[in-house]
């Protein structure tokens, strides 16, 4: 497609020289996420027609291909779709054609999924310990290793940076799943801290872990390292994956956050499709707790 401009995804795009009636699916598979907003980006053109588009056999748009001229189209938008069933299947069904248009064809640039991701919205905290140079090119902090990762201890009370006394406290996420140590860091220090949870299942499960960090992050589940990055970055959700068993009953999620300068946070959360898991800040089940998780069900 590059000879009609560079807006197409790899110069590329899907044509289906479709006559009138025609229909094709698309499936894709595997998809791991609860749920997704979905964007069909197509093509519009002299002999393109129109085009029903449905998601599970229940229609959700249209698309209608007719441009004097080939031309991107933009993207014909579903929002909120559940992911029951590990995939999804698209229908397109030729539904006909413009008066102008000189055929039924039908183009697509691109499927793109965006997730709907639940993140972990409640942690204890506490920081903020000394990260302290080690040599030119590395700090102490991520070596150290400070009471937090020998025990939780809710009860205790800590000699943190500069002398400070740390006690672990609750802090909750933002709406979009950023936990921050910012407002704990006065003035802006280089530091370590760290963000604990306890994990409640009724069945043993693999899950798959995310997690993103400004700075540097360890990740130990059940007290065994699952995860290291080391090194500044730009926080992004999802930079890092680890795969975990969650066992039957109590787990505990244990996050080491280097800071070296500016912000300092994280994000981090859990698979869980069938809505297995919960999380708590203290190790102890509430007694409104049901005995069944509730499931997604169609």
């Amino acid at each position: 497609m590059s000879d009609y401009g560079a807006e197409w995804g790899g110069s590329k795009q899907l044509l289906i020289e479709s006559g009138p009636k025609d229909e094709f699916s698309l499936n894709l598979n595997r998809l791991e996420e609860t749920g997704y907003d979905i964007r069909i980006y197509y093509t519009r053109g002299p002999e393109y027609g129109n085009i029903d588009v449905f998601l599970e056999a229940e229609k959700v748009g249209q698309i209608k291909g007719y441009a004097p001229f080939i031309q991107p189209g933009g993207y014909l938008s579903i929002p909120n779709f559940i992911n029951l069933y590990n995939g999804l299947s698209l229908q397109f069904a030729v539904a006909g054609k413009d008066s102008m248009s000189g055929g039924y064809f039908i183009g697509l640039d691109g499927i793109k999924l965006i997730p709907k991701r639940t993140f972990i919205q409640k942690w204890n905290v506490i920081g903020p310990f000394p990260n302290k140079n080690s040599t030119t090119r590395a700090r102490s902090g991520m070596d150290s290793i400070y009471p937090p990762e020998v025990t939780i201890d809710k009860s205790q009370v800590y000699p943190g940076l500069n002398g400070k006394p740390l006690r672990w406290q609750v802090r909750k996420a933002s709406d979009d799943g950023y936990v921050s140590f910012d407002n704990m860091i006065s003035p802006n220090q280089r530091a370590v801290f760290y963000a604990a949870i306890f994990i409640h299942s009724q069945e043993s499960r693999t899950a798959t872990l995310l997690v993103g960090s400004d700075d540097a992050i360890k990740v130990t589940y059940n007290y065994n390292k699952v995860y290291t990055q080391r090194g500044g970055r730009i926080i992004e959700p999802d930079q890092g994956r680890s795969f975990i068993k969650i066992n039957k009953g109590w787990n505990t999620l244990l996050l080491k956050i280097e800071n070296t300068g500016g912000r300092a946070g994280f994000y981090a959360r859990i698979l869980d499709r069938e809505n297995l898991f919960r999380y708590y800040t203290d190790q102890e089940l509430p007694s409104n707790t049901p005995v069944t998780p509730s499931r997604h069900t169609k």
